[in-house]
């Protein structure tokens, strides 16, 4: 069995990747991709999950998510 490699959308099996934009509904909400709700998912605040949820793209939402500005759910790791 051979590897699949999906880390890029715009390469082969891009559309597996957290960045593709396919939305996906989880908890009740609308997600645009998998990885505006990986990011949210870091943080407890519902106001600042939203924020994430409604980033411009899954660029914005991994920005957002990588903040330290915001503390992050004691159990993420």
């Amino acid at each position: 069995m051979s590897t699949l490699y999906f880390y890029a959308k715009d390469e082969p099996f891009g559309e597996f990747s957290k960045f593709a934009e396919f939305g996906v509904a989880l908890g009740g909400k609308w997600w645009p991709t998998v990885e505006h709700y990986f990011q949210a998912m870091k943080f407890s605040d519902a106001a600042y999950q939203e924020k994430i949820r409604i980033a411009s793209s899954p660029k914005k939402a991994r920005e957002l998510g990588r903040t330290r500005q915001v503390q992050i759910r004691p159990d993420w790791d």
